[in-house]
């Protein structure tokens, strides 16, 4: 989510995702901030006891040093994402339902991969300055 693609899916066949998957190491872009490369690094560790959060809370990784966790407890943070017309259900939203891709069958246009003007799917903070 931090880089709007998968770390290990290069727009091949679903076959060499899974062996990259469990093969490789996962790619992560120096762009990123050194706490977010940290933390992906992290959490995508193949091990999961050694993997982050496993021995105690991901919230005292310094990527979430500017959280208050209490307040968002208390929901005291407003979201950073306000919808117009609240709803559970999407198809009120959307117009239509969601279903999960069908994986082999999806291809990316040039269309599709152009950023939405004025929209950001990631905070500026992420990034190295």
């Amino acid at each position: 989510m931090a880089t709007g693609k998968s770390p290990f899916y290069d727009g091949s066949d679903r076959e060499k995702v899974i062996i990259d998957t469990i093969c490789n190491e996962p790619e992560i872009p120096d762009c990123l901030s050194t706490d977010l490369q940290h933390l992906l690094i992290n959490l995508l560790v193949k091990d999961p006891q050694l993997r982050l959060g496993i021995y105690g809370d991901i919230r005292y990784h310094p990527f979430f040093s500017s959280i208050n966790w209490e307040k968002l407890e208390q929901k005291k943070i407003p979201p950073p994402v306000q919808l117009t017309e609240p709803s559970s259900d999407v198809k009120k939203c959307c117009g239509k339902s969601l279903s999960p891709l069908d994986f082999l069958d999806y291809k990316n246009t040039t269309q599709e991969n152009h950023n939405i003007s004025g929209f950001s799917y990631t905070s500026s903070t992420w990034y190295k300055e």
